[in-house]
């Protein structure tokens, strides 16, 4: 039995990850009045954090660089 790959006509910006840049571009885009759509291939926005994919993951930056 073959299965048919489905396609979906999408008409907005498409971001591909949902970690700190792609929240934050999303986020640009929803207050310029620009809706999105975000793809993300773990189960959770943010996961590096949230699934703890490095041991000691750690920004070196001002806290107001890492704002979104």
């Amino acid at each position: 039995m073959t299965k048919l790959a489905s396609c979906l006509w999408v008409t907005c910006p498409i971001i591909i990850g949902a970690g700190p840049s792609g929240l934050a571009t999303a986020a640009c885009l929803k207050q310029k009045g620009i809706p999105s759509l975000i793809l993300e291939r773990a189960n959770c926005i943010a996961s590096l954090w949230k699934l703890k994919t490095y041991d000691r993951l750690c920004l070196h930056l001002p806290k107001q660089f890492c704002d979104l």
